[in-house]
This record gives structure tokens, C-alpha cells and sequence, in this order.
């Protein structure tokens, strides 16, 4: 895949998407201020009537670019972060206070509509440390949001996910498109979206495949290691006219998830 995301596919996605299409993130893969299009992007995106979000290390947040993003009409910037010096140095190989002091001196030039907010993965040399962080940021962000840390060492026999359910799409910088945030090599890619539309992609067989297989218990090869997975009362969420299948065949599967043993 090319390293960033180029204007003509930008404006594809734009051109094709449906209007339920809220919300429109830059992150999952990649430094999203690497690319010098991202603010101009933001633009088009409010342009459209859509809400723009942007994950950042916040370590490029700094300069020419944090005055172009500040300039943008963005929803909310999202910094990932670790709590503390020492976490920030050993997990992602950044400097602390840099990032919060370029988060002090954006906050001085951001959009009024912008909402900052500290995003920390919860692990074992972190989870303790959150209240001081959030102590340390006392009117500097405005919400620190709290996810766990991914673990694709776990091995599941027959399970769900609700992750290709929950309306997410995943668009790479070459156009392939994967109903999984986690999906970062494109393993579960449903088609691309310079050859189709998202709801053609949605009512495609590659789609309907990948979901009648979690149905099945039948897992793709990539979600067979992922914590994501095992999410068990799901089997009652599952939309049954989406996949085909027979509300007797899902009744089965639910009894047998529900089931004592």
C-alpha cells in the first residue's frame, strides 16, 4: 500500500459514500500528519456535512502543521498517549513532556469546535497510573479516553465478534476496505473503493461470506488470535435478515451459546 492517501482516492471516498456516513476518522494505521493533504481533508470533510476526528502521537503537532490543523474545522484530535515519562520512552519510543507541551500550545490556537483528548491503552505498566494523568492534564485536555490493550495470542475453537456488525469500515491509502479496525494488513478486505460503493461492498458476497462465517463459528484465519473475539452474549445482537440465513439456523446457534453446560 502507498504510505499516504492521495487526493483522487480521497475524493472518491467523499464522492461515494452514503449519506448515514457520519463520522469520518484519520488513524488505524499510520501518522495521519505525515500526510500535508490531512488539513485540507478535514475541510472537505466538514464541506460534506461530517463530522472529522484525527488520531495523532502528537509528536508532528507542533509548527506549521499544528497551526493548519487548528485552522481546520476538526471535531475532535485525539492524542495517543502513554501516562507518564517512563511508559512514553519505553512503549512508543517518545518524549512525555514534548507531546504535552504540544498539546499546551495547540490548545492556545485551537478551532473553538475541537474537542482534545488523550487516548491511553490500558496495560499492566499503565493501568495505575491514569488518575495521575488525568490530574496532570487538569485544563490542558478535554477527556482522556481509556481502551485495553490487544492481545493476539489467545486461540478461540467457535466464537463471535461484533466488530463487523458495529458499522465501521476501514478504508487503506490503496482503496481496499475491511469492516475490522484491527485488520491492519487487510486480511478481511471486502473490496476497494475505486472499483465500487461502500453499499454495493455491503451487500457483496465478500461481505455476506465474512459474516456468514462468524455466524458459522467458522473464523477467518486473522481473527482467530484476537481478544475481540470472544464476546458471547452477541449471538443475540446478530441481525439475521443481513446474512441469509434462516432464523432457525441462528436459533440453533444461540441455544447452543446459551446453553448450560
Amino acid at each position: 500500500r502507498p504510505p499516504l492517501m492521495d487526493w483522487d482516492l480521497f475524493s472518491r471516498i467523499l464522492e461515494v459514500l452514503p449519506p448515514s456516513v457520519e463520522t469520518i476518522t484519520f488513524g488505524s494505521v499510520g501518522e495521519p500528519l505525515l500526510n500535508p493533504l490531512t488539513p485540507k481533508m478535514i475541510h472537505a470533510i466538514h464541506a460534506s456535512g461530517r463530522r472529522a476526528c484525527l488520531y495523532t502521537n502528537g509528536v508532528l503537532l507542533k509548527g506549521e502543521k499544528a497551526e493548519a490543523i487548528a485552522a481546520a474545522p476538526l471535531s475532535v484530535l485525539n492524542i495517543s498517549i502513554e501516562p507518564d515519562a517512563r511508559t512514553a520512552r519505553e512503549y512508543r519510543g517518545i518524549n512525555f513532556d514534548e507531546i504535552m507541551e504540544n498539546i499546551r500550545e495547540f490548545r492556545k490556537i485551537r478551532n473553538p469546535m475541537t474537542r482534545i483528548q488523550l487516548s491511553v491503552v490500558l496495560h499492566r505498566d499503565s493501568h495505575d497510573k491514569i488518575s495521575q494523568l488525568k490530574d496532570s492534564c487538569e485544563g490542558i485536555v478535554d477527556g482522556i479516553k481509556c481502551s485495553p490493550m490487544m492481545k493476539f495470542d489467545v486461540t478461540h475453537i467457535r466464537d463471535i465478534c461484533s466488530e463487523v456488525w458495529r458499522g465501521n469500515l476501514n478504508i487503506f491509502t490503496n482503496g481496499d476496505v475491511s469492516p475490522c479496525c484491527f485488520d491492519l494488513y487487510g486480511d478481511l478486505r471486502i473490496g476497494n473503493i475505486r472499483e465500487m460503493s461502500l453499499e454495493d461492498m455491503l451487500r457483496g458476497q465478500a461481505f455476506t461470506n465474512l459474516m456468514r462465517q462468524f455466524i458459522d463459528g467458522n473464523l477467518p484465519q486473522r481473527c482467530l488470535h484476537c481478544q475481540e473475539v470472544p464476546i458471547s452474549p452477541v449471538w443475540k445482537r446478530v441481525p439475521r435478515r443481513c446474512v441469509g440465513h434462516s432464523a432457525q439456523t441462528l436459533e440453533s446457534h444461540q441455544e447452543k451459546e446459551v446453553s448450560p453446560t
